[in-house]
């Protein structure tokens, strides 16, 4: 019988759910960042909102065994990872529309 409340892989999904808040750390400090630090920033936050959410989904499949605090765990952490990644697209959306209307193609 298994008697933790949260697995240690669903604070890893946690954690990793909540890296791409680190990007908001220079803006709030008032660091300009270069085009390609932003980059990064962007390429490093795809990375953590897809492995958080692979890891989530791998919780919440598996945790028949474990407590109620893994499921509410990993239900949170997809619904976090859902939001980075309707946030992505959006900004995604209209970076396209703006950069169409403009006349030329920028998105990264």
């Amino acid at each position: 019988m298994n008697t933790k409340i949260i697995s240690p892989l669903g604070i890893v999904a946690l954690v990793l759910g909540l890296l791409p808040l680190c990007a908001l750390l220079p803006g709030a400090f008032g660091y300009s960042l270069t085009d390609e630090v932003r980059t990064g920033w962007m390429l490093a936050n795809f990375a953590f909102i897809a492995a958080s959410l692979v890891l989530a989904i791998i919780v919440k499949s598996s945790s028949e065994d474990q407590g109620a605090g893994t499921k509410i765990v990993a239900t949170a952490v997809i619904v976090l990872d859902v939001f980075w990644a309707l946030l992505v697209i959006g900004l995604f959306a209209l970076a396209f529309v703006v950069s169409f209307q403009s006349g030329q193609l920028l998105l990264l």
